[in-house]
């Protein structure tokens, strides 16, 4: 999607959209340090640092400026459609910004709308950003048998999200 993108079904819900200009998987789900998650890395054009948009209306539920990671999770307001068909609540978390500082627990985030960016917080090597997502509100992160965060109930991103234009 590109900023300011929105798309609704016929009865006016959000279509839940692939929340990047580009689709750039450095490091899939399953692997490496994803053993156990659907958590992947994005590394958006390679150039620079690439936005993350919203990819339906939605407010922040979690934040950790820390330090380690900045982690941000949104949870959209409503259920919206979904990639596999179904009407869901969905939850996002991303990991990495380097700036978090515009971001605040209730935060409301417009479809379109940038609320983060590719960065290198924590324990990041290069610019990407840690991404994971589940249906459902948000019931919190657990450990995976590799020892890094995830969503509880993590879902294959590619069940959740259309790609319109990306």
């Amino acid at each position: 999607m590109f900023k300011g993108q929105t798309l609704k079904d016929r009865a006016g819900v959000d279509v839940c959209l692939f929340p990047m200009e580009v689709i750039a998987i450095t490091q899939g789900y399953m692997t490496g340090t994803h053993i156990d998650s659907y958590n992947i890395d994005l590394g958006g054009s390679g150039i620079g640092i690439d936005p993350m948009f919203t990819p339906a209306t939605s407010k922040v539920v979690s934040l950790s400026n820390d330090g380690k990671g900045n982690a941000c999770v949104i949870e959209t307001l409503a259920p919206v459609w979904l990639e596999d068909g179904t009407y869901d609540y969905v939850t996002v978390r991303a990991v990495h910004d380097n700036d978090v500082s515009d971001l605040f627990i209730g935060k409301v985030l417009k479809q379109g709308e940038k609320w983060y960016d590719e960065g290198t917080s924590g324990q990041a090597t290069g610019n990407h950003i840690h991404f994971s997502v589940a249906k459902g509100k948000f019931k919190g992160i657990e450990l995976s048998s590799a020892g890094y965060y995830k969503l509880i109930d993590d879902v294959p991103p590619e069940t959740v999200f259309f790609i319109n234009n990306t």
